[in-house]
């Protein structure tokens, strides 16, 4: 695990599958084939049930509310009639899929999609859930109460109930609890086959098959992207008028977005054009970072009529193509000018009219939105907020203004803005701007950590939106959850969610939200102790965002590929990492981000033996940071301060920075941190003979990092605890339990540990092992090292001292001329340069 790693903050429950064994296989085919028999029994039965003002008909499928028919998908149809029958009981989430869906491979999102028309229909909602209750981690369960008719063939059920029947005696009655015909059992035995083929399919496949996805994706974009350029506004000046050039490419792109077309988005272009010309490299450049194969080049031009808007475009920078159209204002000119090319192409799905029908508000937008293109999040800001008084109060300027703030770092004011706006829209007045809500209020609760919150409204909003649209909000929203359970360590879940989020942004053709999906990607191997896997997707993210100019997100990519060559023991490789990036993060107008990465200098200064300067950057750096807005930050560099004094032999130094650093408030320190420097403590308090209150201190860390590995599902925590109990069972020279506690946590740093952690548990192991006498059970640990002892000084030491407890002359004294280059201005310990 390494020291700091996260997902990324630029971001559903996702296909949940069960491990495939036979008892859940059992139990999949019996609810699949209770719910084929339940929907042929029901549409043979003469029973209809009436709940409050509505009369349900399973014979003709019939929903009537109030008298009349209620018009509803099958599967919600069929949801109400399966909780209606076993309303004695609680149903469970996977019985009610196999029931209503006969497959396994339906993820949570299509079932709340399915539940909630169900509610809607029969007058219930998620927050009241009056008739289907929703039971946390399990599934759902009727609440209404219910009446069962006997109903006539062809009669439809009157208003009032012949009879009401307690549960347990209408369920006695049903009909398809008395099934005789031996018909009904052939298509069950038949669907519960195929039901076995797709469940096995499914069930084996454990992982998501990330490249599988990936060339799915290229098939998908060949052909199909286009990126349309800044607008030539040619002589048309004054600042009233600057707004056109992305202001309308944004509107024109947005348009062929809505024809079903993949358009690389604007400020993806923005970001890729910045500080170049029109010139042939910089379109090439264009195309090679987008995947665009088709360019649009827009002008506009005023006339005496109004104004003139062109398009010219064509394949791989050739523009063998141009319309062109009339209008009274720019905004309409280049709506006309863009259906032109869309009757060329024939594309019509989702278009609408031909000119904007709300030209205010339409020009607006677009003007903010061309100061946000360009970071001028300010003047953005001072356009909205400066609207006519009948479109300030708009949802839609509401929506915008809380998005500027978002994309301009005020994420307390974005978060209440969005939840303003939340509560003033309903999914059934407006599902889509209320998703586009909630993503953003989502989006905001990520950006201030409030991890917690942000699952449930990236799942409702992927409800109310189509989950396969090509859309960066849908792969905003897959990104977000995903993170979240990243950080809940709920991999199988954050995987699937990544990879819709990587779907979604590759067919909106917003490269640079790839690039995150990427990183993110990256983490999630990390968690499952792949370390090595994760360097490339880190790295290919970081060319990516530096590529585009995004400076925030290349700090945090350049950041976890310091930390991953220093979790793989190649302190050379991170402070190469350190020298490419330069002074280039200097000048960022983020403090968070400027700390982070002097930070992870000052760390591949440290595994390098240059000591002197990685401790004159972690003075400068304690020195600038602001205690009440980067509490994490400072604590971090106090622990890496911790180490440097245990290493030097300053005991009460190292006690002292280590103490104040596990003890600090929550919130001011990372879970990995707070473990990594209750070691540092507990061993410089031992060193000082201390030993109770290391003891204590020993206890305390069990306790907190058993409980905290249940939380997020990680037990690197309790691992490193479980080797403080090791090393302080050797102090109190209790050496079975200590030998028990070693040999437990350094199987687990084997199988699931980078490197650098293993070394860690097995150098502490190894010289209590030679403390003992222990050579052969040394030897063989010290071998697990060996393959980082040329570029790493802690392996390096072991492998030395274990020659020379062996009195192996030659081989010592060959490993200690490493040592000694890999220290640099680090001490050699006695144990290892002392002469045989």
């Amino acid at each position: 695990m390494a020291l700091v790693r996260g997902g990324h903050d630029g971001n559903v429950t996702g296909s949940r599958r069960a491990k495939f064994t036979p008892a859940a296989f059992v139990f999949f085919c019996k609810a699949a084939c209770a719910g084929f028999a339940c929907r042929y029994a029901l549409r043979m039965s003469n029973f209809a049930y009436r709940f409050g003002d509505c009369v349900i008909d399973p014979a003709t499928r019939v929903l009537r509310r109030a008298g009349r028919i209620v018009s509803l998908p099958p599967n919600a149809f069929d949801c109400i009639a399966y909780l209606i029958e076993h309303r004695d009981r609680a149903v469970g989430r996977d019985e009610l899929i196999a029931a209503v869906w006969g497959k396994a491979d339906v993820d949570d999102a299509q079932l709340a999609h399915v539940v909630r028309k169900a509610r809607r229909a029969i007058g219930d909602n998620g927050t009241e859930q009056s008739a289907i209750h929703t039971l946390p981690r399990f599934g759902f369960r009727w609440a209404r109460e219910v009446e069962l008719r006997s109903v006539a063939a062809g009669e439809v059920p009157p208003a009032a109930p012949a009879f009401t029947a307690p549960a347990a005696e209408a369920k006695a009655a049903l009909p398809w609890q008395r099934i005789r015909r031996p018909g009904v059992w052939v298509p069950l035995c038949v669907s519960a086959i195929l039901l076995v083929v797709g469940y096995l399919w499914h069930g084996h496949r454990t992982e998501p098959a990330v490249q599988d996805v990936d060339s799915a994706l290229s098939a998908t974009k060949a052909g199909d992207a286009i990126a349309v350029l800044p607008v030539d506004t040619g002589t048309i000046t004054g600042s009233e008028w600057a707004w056109l050039r992305l202001g309308l490419m944004d509107l024109i792109s947005t348009r062929l977005r809505d024809a079903g077309l993949v358009v690389v988005t604007s400020s993806n272009v923005v970001a890729l054009l910045r500080d170049k010309s029109s010139s042939a490299s910089a379109m090439d450049e264009l195309r090679s970072a987008t995947g665009a194969r088709y360019l649009i080049a827009p002008s506009l031009a005023k006339s005496s009529s109004g104004w003139v808007a062109r398009l010219s475009w064509g394949e791989n920078g050739q523009f063998t193509n141009e319309v062109e159209a009339h209008a009274k204002d720019a905004p309409s000119a280049a709506i006309a000018v863009t259906e032109r090319v869309l009757d060329q192409l024939d594309r019509r799905r989702k278009r609408g009219a031909g000119s904007p029908t709300d030209l205010p508000a339409t020009e607006l937008f677009q003007r903010a939105e061309a100061a946000a293109l360009v970071g001028d999040f300010s003047q953005a800001r001072r356009l909205l907020t400066s609207a006519p008084s009948e479109l300030r109060d708009s949802p839609e300027l509401l929506l915008n203004l809380a998005r500027v703030e978002l994309r301009g770092g005020d994420f307390e004011s974005a978060s209440q803005r969005f939840a303003e706006l939340e509560k003033r829209i309903s999914a059934e007045n407006d599902p889509a701007l209320r998703a586009r809500a909630l993503i953003g209020l989502g989006t905001a609760k990520f950006r201030l950590r409030h991890f917690d919150e942000v699952e449930p409204l990236m799942t409702e909003a992927l409800v109310l939106l189509t989950a396969d649209d090509a859309s960066t909000d849908v792969g905003e929203a897959f990104l977000r959850r995903g993170s979240v359970h990243l950080f809940r360590s709920r991999i199988a879940e954050a995987a699937a969610d990544f990879s819709r989020a990587r779907i979604a942004f590759e067919l909106a053709g917003d490269s640079l939200a790839l690039a995150r999906v990427d990183f993110n990607m990256g983490v999630l191997q990390d968690a499952l102790g792949r370390t090595a896997s994760s360097l490339p997707l880190y790295e290919r993210a970081a060319r990516q965002f530096d590529r585009f100019g995004a400076m925030p997100d290349l700090v945090i990519a350049t950041s976890n590929q310091i930390t991953t060559h220093l979790d793989l023991m190649q302190p050379a490789e991170a402070l190469r990492v350190v020298g490419l990036a330069g002074t280039r993060f200097e000048k960022l107008d983020a403090p968070h981000l400027r700390h982070l990465f002097k930070w992870q200098h000052a760390r591949a200064l440290l595994g390098n033996g240059r000591v002197t300067e990685a401790r004159v950057l972690l003075d400068e750096l304690v020195g600038g940071i602001d205690p009440q807005t980067e509490a994490v930050a400072l604590s971090r560099a106090r622990a890496v301060q911790a180490q440097m004094a245990l290493d030097a032999d300053a005991h009460e130094s190292a006690a002292a920075l280590a103490l104040d650093v596990v003890r600090g408030p929550p919130g001011s320190v990372d879970e990995t941190t707070r473990t990594l420097t209750w070691l540092i403590a507990t061993r410089a308090l031992r060193a000082l003979g201390r030993n109770s209150e290391a003891a204590e201190e020993s206890r305390q860390f069990r306790a907190w990092a058993g409980s905290t590995a249940k939380v997020f599902g990680d037990e690197t925590f309790e691992r490193l605890a479980q080797l403080g109990e090791a090393e302080q069972a050797r102090a109190e020279k209790k050496y079975a339990q200590a030998v028990r506690l070693y040999e437990d946590v350094l199987a687990w740093s084997i199988r699931s540990a980078p490197p650098a952690r293993m070394a860690e548990v097995a150098g502490s192991y190894l010289d209590f092992l030679l403390d003992q006498g222990n050579i052969e059970r040394a030897t063989a640990i010290a071998g697990q090292l060996g393959p980082w002892a040329e570029s790493d000084f802690r392996c390096a030491q072991l492998r030395a001292r274990l020659y020379r407890a062996l009195g192996q002359t030659d081989a010592w004294q060959t490993a200690l001329v490493q040592v000694r280059r890999l220290a640099g201005e680090r001490p050699v310990p006695t144990s290892v340069a002392a002469a045989l």
